[in-house]
């Protein structure tokens, strides 16, 4: 859900309702918290190129499973503004309970749902795949770490004599 005053930095028409800038707003709050994070996703696309240089060309459609989430989320805000919440005035339509299924599925994406929320579940599945491609940059090898960290005795080496 949104927070007081979330999207309410978006150019308002002068002919807008108070209903229609709230609802307006409410949809636009996502592109106000993107905005926010705007450098953290550039960064992430030019990762895209640098990943698959060192990963393989294979691994692309992580990225774009990625941007494809955040795109569902942008259409999902711009469909509720302009489609679903506006409409809900038309309760007497044949098909009105279609309307707010589909309706909730919008709201799920642009709201995070709790445990069943479908796009942290398609990010979440990106991260394993991510962390599954790059898994062999991050383990350590045992015989490596073992011989770097074993105490050698030295056979030039004298003991040291405690008494005199």
């Amino acid at each position: 859900m949104s927070h007081q005053g979330e999207g309410s930095s978006r150019q308002k028409d002068p002919n807008e309702s108070e209903e229609d800038t709230r609802l307006l707003n409410q949809a636009y709050v996502a592109v106000e918290r993107y905005a926010k994070r705007e450098s953290a996703f550039r960064e992430f696309n030019v990762l895209k190129y640098k990943f698959m240089a060192s990963f393989g060309a294979e691994h692309k459609e992580l990225f774009e499973e990625t941007q494809s989430a955040v795109t569902s989320i942008f259409i999902a805000g711009r469909s509720l503004a302009s489609h679903y919440w506006p409409s809900i005035k038309l309760r007497l339509a044949p098909d009105y309970q279609q309307h707010i299924n589909q309706m909730f599925k919008m709201e799920t994406l642009l709201w995070e749902s709790g445990e069943n929320d479908e796009t942290n579940a398609k990010l979440d599945s990106i991260q394993k795949k991510l962390e599954a491609a790059t898994k062999a940059c991050f383990e350590e090898q045992a015989p490596t770490y073992t011989l770097l960290t074993t105490k050698w005795k030295l056979p030039w080496k004298r003991p040291e004599n405690k008494a005199r």
